[in-house]
């Protein structure tokens, strides 16, 4: 009934599951809200990411990669996870100090930063992204994490989701992928896609 929704909704907004923005406006997740959503669906993904589109596209990038071309590998990687995704692409390799992203006009269509201080926040991240990914990778725990909201450390990601992995060629190259987003995005798409690149990467020999 309309009466038990409310109750459970006023539940869920008292333990920190559920926060209203304003008045006139609907209950939406908390950090803490996601996250129980992440553990609870995070178990369950499989590396499903990859179909016929992709996968020519990841073999073509693969063979750039193979004949050294590692610039155009992290494009097309980044390439493929903005327009999968509909975040920000995120690809590196920190042995090469070489770091691409695709898919920040994708961020910026979000409702949430439509205001100036959004934007900035936004685009702040990428004036140093190089040094931005190595602060994360440092920071992992894991091979891949998902960082939401006020988990990540860098304020500059507080209204921020963070899908991110480690990764590393056959030759040990040391690599990072990964996607950038709102805090609403689809977390088991994108889980999935980070964990298919990650494999594609970690099966390169350069």
């Amino acid at each position: 009934s309309p009466a038990t929704v409310r109750n459970e909704m006023a539940e869920l907004e008292e333990t920190g599951y559920l926060f209203q923005p304003h008045t006139s406006a609907g209950r939406v997740p908390t950090d803490k809200g996601y996250r129980f959503y992440v553990n609870l669906v995070m178990p369950e993904i499989k590396n499903s990411g990859k179909n016929d589109k992709t996968g020519s596209r990841l073999k073509k990038a693969a063979d750039e990669f193979q004949r050294g071309e590692s610039h155009k590998f992290i494009k097309e990687i980044s390439k493929i996870m903005s327009e999968f995704s509909r975040g920000v692409g995120l690809c590196g390799f920190l042995d090469d100090d070489e770091f691409y992203s695709s898919g920040l006009s994708n961020l910026l269509k979000a409702p949430e930063f439509e205001d100036n201080l959004g934007i900035a926040n936004a685009l702040g991240i990428f004036d140093y992204l190089d040094q931005e990914m190595k602060k994360i990778f440092a920071d992992m725990e894991k091979d891949i994490e998902v960082f939401i909201g006020r988990e990540n450390k860098d304020k500059k990601f507080n209204d921020f989701s963070l899908v991110i992995s480690k990764c590393r060629t056959k030759e040990k190259e040391k690599g990072i992928v990964g996607i950038l987003g709102p805090k609403r995005m689809d977390y088991a798409k994108n889980i999935a896609l980070v964990d298919l690149m990650r494999d594609i990467i970690n099966g390169i020999k350069n």
